[in-house]
């Protein structure tokens, strides 16, 4: 405005055209700058809360780290030393045959399927196909494939009487519980 227009409008003019310019700024400011800053602020508000829980959940994973490998140590002989599978299969085989000629359980027909990988580990069957023996003998056997290193478990078996009366017969899938081969690392 011309500086002649502001010399003929009143004191209360003035100070409403002061008041309305200022809102005007006020307004732009506020859309223009104060607003996407506030919008700004939020999200980086938000942001940081998740990298706050994000955080917070890595800090309580850390602090279990301690009990999870105690726990795992202490499991660690009953999963056995990882080993690839063609060597795992052997190993298991001779385990149970060991078992079984102590125990004085004949085993006529023994055959390994090929492992089933899960997520966290590899699951190793043998099918005992025939075997035969007294019940005193089967449950030393059974009793003993419990014991041996490695999380071994009789998956089915099958039983029906055998050629003598005290004698029984029959089959058994065995499976055992191993860490995948690559999965294991160095100890140190």
């Amino acid at each position: 405005m011309p500086p002649k227009l502001l010399s003929r409008i009143g004191p209360r003019e003035k100070f409403g055209l002061i008041l309305a310019l200022f809102c005007i700024v006020f307004l732009v400011v506020d859309n223009l700058v104060i607003r996407p800053m506030v919008a700004r602020c939020q999200e980086l508000d938000v942001s940081i809360g998740n990298v706050e829980k994000t955080h917070s959940l890595y800090i309580d994973i850390i602090a279990t780290s301690d009990v999870v490998d105690r726990m795992f140590n202490r499991i660690r002989s009953k999963l056995g030393p990882s080993v690839p599978s063609a060597k795992a299969i052997v190993q298991m085989k001779r385990e149970i045959d060991e078992l079984a000629n102590s125990t004085d359980v004949t085993l006529n027909e023994i055959k390994h399927r090929d492992p089933a990988k899960r997520e966290f580990y590899d699951e190793y069957f043998v099918d005992i196909g025939d075997f035969e023996t007294n019940e005193a003998s089967l449950l030393r056997f059974l009793h003993g494939l419990r014991q041996l290193p490695g999380t071994f478990q009789v998956a089915s078996l099958k039983l029906s009487p055998g050629t003598d009366s005290d004698r029984v017969k029959g089959s058994m899938t065995i499976t055992k519980v191993m860490m995948p081969y690559a999965a294991v690392r160095p100890q140190g």
